[in-house]
């Protein structure tokens, strides 16, 4: 084999992973996009079989919270859904929809689903709450 048949060949191996990773990549994305639902996310969730975790339900609520910046606050996941949380919270119509998932299951992804009925605007926000903890917290509740 001379040294051009050598660049080649390294040129197509390097090709080739590039994009095993980029479709990797595309995939994860996908997945991600798929939880932005309230009872996609609600289903993936029940499915988790450690939810009552000490790292589980640490995430669940940490994630929605601001992120404090502290020394005791080393976690990855802090704040990373606080943003969409923030903005479920200060969404009115959302109030009497909160009190209603309050009184499902949490595994009662019918329920859940049907407290958004007539409420678009919450149900959207809710989904990018849902499906942002789903995705950050999936690793501590599994």
């Amino acid at each position: 084999m001379n040294e051009g048949d050598a660049f080649v060949r390294g040129l197509r191996f390097a090709c080739l992973l590039s994009c095993l990773v980029a479709c990797k990549k595309d995939a994860d994305a996908e997945a991600k996009a798929a939880l932005r639902d309230v009872r996609k996310a609600c289903e993936h969730m029940a499915k988790w079989p450690r939810p009552l975790k000490r790292s589980c339900t640490r995430c669940m609520a940490y994630s929605t919270t601001p992120a404090c910046n502290c020394p005791s606050d080393k976690e990855v996941y802090s704040g990373q859904c606080y943003p969409p949380r923030q903005a479920q919270v200060d969404e009115k119509s959302c109030e009497p929809v909160s009190a209603c998932v309050n009184k499902c299951a949490r595994t009662d992804c019918e329920c859940i689903t049907r407290c958004y009925d007539a409420q678009e605007r919450c149900y959207k926000l809710a989904s990018m709450v849902d499906g942002c903890v789903a995705d950050v917290c999936d690793a501590h509740c599994r």
